[in-house]
């Protein structure tokens, strides 16, 4: 998982939002601190927090920011944006566009809870994904992302659930989504196993599950792997069924509707 929680960022957006649009060119603080409409005193003070995100660069050099591309540092940013409401300007930007290239192209780089997925797995992942979320309500997305990485639970799942499905009949306008129906219906049991590998992770950044004794902390995954693994299976019921109508006659999806 990141090294960094992306709540420390949040407060660095404007300048964030400045590097992903300019990738992959450099930036010294002064032209950082003239894009973002501020004194380059301001850049300064919060330019150790930057290069946290930033990449070595040579020594003619040295003094500029770029941001790294790696696929933690990636991730991060993402859920940066996503935290801030400002998932959109992320989306669209040249830095996201460049790493969500280059981690379909080599799967190696990617994260472990990704690598038994394909590149093209990871570009269907993605490719849904955005095309969820950019429809979605930007202050709704903001709340549920902060909840998650503040505090994650049960209820979490549950609100970011019911944020991406309100949006999910929307992406149907989107031509590239569309077009992966074999993809995105292999890609659902990959997820699957994916859950099992993420949720630990994750529950360790709460205040509460640190605080749990060995027996708690036992059950408090079980609860929470189990949430996460019955919200997900909604979740591609209504990407099939509202993104393919067709298929919400399958004898499998009118059972699940029964579930659901």
């Amino acid at each position: 998982m990141q090294k960094y929680n992306p709540l420390q960022f949040t407060a660095l957006t404007r300048y964030l939002k400045i590097l992903i649009n300019e990738y992959p060119k450099p930036l010294r603080a002064s032209i950082l601190a003239a894009k973002a409409k501020t004194s380059k005193a301001a850049v300064t003070k919060v330019k150790p927090r930057l290069t946290l995100l930033c990449a070595r660069t040579p020594n003619r050099l040295k003094r500029t920011l770029i941001l790294k591309t790696d696929a933690d540092t990636f991730i991060t940013l993402a859920l940066i944006f996503l935290a801030a409401g400002e998932h959109r300007v992320f989306f669209h930007s040249k830095y996201f566009k460049r790493c969500a290239q280059k981690l379909s192209e080599n799967i190696a780089q990617a994260p472990i809870f990704l690598r038994h997925l394909t590149g093209a797995d990871v570009k269907t992942l993605i490719t849904l994904i955005v095309a969820i979320l950019l429809t979605a309500d930007r202050n709704k997305i903001r709340k549920t992302f902060k909840q998650l990485l503040t505090q994650p639970s049960q209820l979490g799942v549950i609100d970011l659930y019911n944020t991406l499905r309100v949006s999910i009949e929307r992406a149907k306008l989107n031509k590239d989504v569309i077009g992966m129906r074999d993809d995105i219906l292999s890609l659902e049991d990959k997820l699957r196993r994916l859950t099992d590998t993420i949720i630990e992770p994750l529950a360790e950044r709460s205040e509460l599950f640190k605080a749990l004794g060995e027996e708690d902390r036992a059950n408090y995954l079980k609860v929470y792997r189990s949430t996460a693994t019955f919200y997900l299976e909604k979740f591609f019921y209504n990407v099939n069924t509202k993104l393919w109508p067709e298929r919400g006659e399958e004898p499998v999806y009118n059972a699940l509707q029964n579930n659901i």
